[in-house]
C-alpha cells in the first residue's frame, strides 16, 4: 500500500482516521462561528481538504436553533438577531422539530423584533409548553 492511500480522506476507504480528523475539526470550526452562508459553507469544507458537507452545517444550525428555544421562548425572528441564522432557513427548522414533537407554538403575541400581531411563539423545552405566563401580554415575554 502507498503512502497515498493512508491518507486518502476517502470515509469508506483508507485514511477514514485522517478523515474523521479533519471532520472533527470541521464540525468544531462551525461550532464555534457564526452563521456561514451556504456559498461559503464550500469554501470552508474546502480549505479542510473535505468535499462540501451541507449535513455539517445545518446539523450545527438546527441544533442552534433547537437549543435557543429552549432557554427561551420566543419568534423566529428573536432568533434570527439572536443567532443570526436567517429567518427563512429557521422556518425549515421548525418543520423539521415539529414533525419530531420536540417543538411547539406556546403563544401567539407581538414580536418583539418586528412587532408584528399574531405572531407565533417558540418552545421546543417541554415545561414551557402549558405554562401561563406564555399569553401574549406577560411581560416576561418583554425580556427579550
Amino acid at each position: 500500500m502507498s503512502t497515498a492511500d493512508t491518507h486518502s480522506l476517502n470515509p469508506n476507504g483508507n485514511g477514514q482516521g485522517k478523515y474523521n480528523e479533519k471532520l472533527s475539526q470541521l464540525k468544531q470550526y462551525v461550532s464555534q462561528s457564526k452563521y456561514i452562508e451556504p456559498l461559503e459553507q464550500i469554501k470552508v469544507c474546502q480549505s479542510f481538504g473535505l468535499p462540501y458537507l451541507k449535513n455539517v452545517f445545518r446539523d450545527e444550525y438546527r441544533k442552534r436553533f433547537y437549543d435557543f428555544l429552549f432557554e427561551n421562548v420566543t419568534t423566529c425572528a428573536n432568533v434570527t438577531k439572536h443567532t443570526l441564522i436567517p429567518q427563512k432557513y429557521l422556518c425549515e427548522c421548525k418543520a423539521y422539530y415539529e414533525n419530531k414533537k420536540l417543538l411547539k407554538v406556546v403563544g401567539l403575541g407581538n414580536c418583539p423584533v418586528t412587532n408584528s400581531k399574531n405572531v407565533q411563539f417558540l418552545s421546543t423545552n417541554p415545561r414551557m409548553w402549558n405554562d401561563a405566563f406564555l399569553l401574549p401580554n406577560s411581560s416576561q415575554l418583554k425580556m427579550f
